[in-house]
């Protein structure tokens, strides 16, 4: 054998044993669980060994089964663009980072697919909630306290009333009168004096005689 004939078959054995450099893929998410008006970052790496075709998918899952919600970014493969005008199979590293707007509360999966290479990433989104009920409702607890500070001045109120007609009424006493209109002390004096009056004529009575 040649040297050269050895050599040529030292190459070929090299190609057969030497594997090709695989393409890789990987994708991930910032968290697992989003608000319902979260956005969500999706970041997707691709190192191509060649020119591939691919796909981000994202997916909803409904009553058990998972259905398209978006499609994020795709690439023709190689046997696909034999014409290719606008688009082509990708070439060259990749590193980019994708937005997706949920479009409901649910569990979501992202699939990266390129060159037969396959990577997943599961993530949830749920509702959010407030608390302006509970505010409401402790501010419609204070308005009685506002109701109970009236109906204790309309009784102080009601007290004072009270205390004025009890004042009136003893007032009313102390000046009572008799059914001819003047006070009972004057009364009583004029009976003394009508009396005094009386004996005094009695007595000039029983003095006087007659001839």
């Amino acid at each position: 054998m040649s040297p050269r004939t050895a050599l040529l078959a030292l190459l070929i054995l090299a190609a057969c044993v030497i594997p090709a450099q695989a393409t890789t893929v990987n994708v991930s998410l910032g968290k697992e669980t989003y608000g319902a008006e979260e956005s969500i970052r999706i970041s997707l790496t691709v190192d191509p060994s060649k020119p591939v075709g691919g796909q981000l998918m994202v997916y909803r899952k409904d009553d058990g089964r998972y259905s398209i919600a978006r499609l994020l970014y795709t690439k023709p493969t190689p046997e696909q663009c034999l014409s290719c005008v606008r688009d082509y199979p990708l070439s060259e590293y990749l590193n980019r980072t994708f937005l997706f707007e949920p479009v409901g509360d649910g569990d979501y999966m992202v699939e990266a697919n390129f060159a037969g290479v396959q990577r997943y990433a599961n993530f949830t989104v749920g509702s959010t909630t407030t608390s302006t009920t509970t505010t409401a409702a402790a501010s419609t607890t204070l308005l009685p306290v506002s109701s109970t500070t009236t109906s204790t001045s309309s009784t102080t109120s009601s007290t004072s009333t009270s205390s004025l007609a009890e004042s009136t009424t003893t007032l009313g006493r102390a000046g009572e009168t008799t059914q001819a209109g003047y006070p009972r002390s004057v009364t009583y004096a004029l009976v003394a004096s009508a009396g005094l009056i009386l004996a005094y004529a009695a007595v000039r009575l029983s003095n006087f005689r007659i001839p």
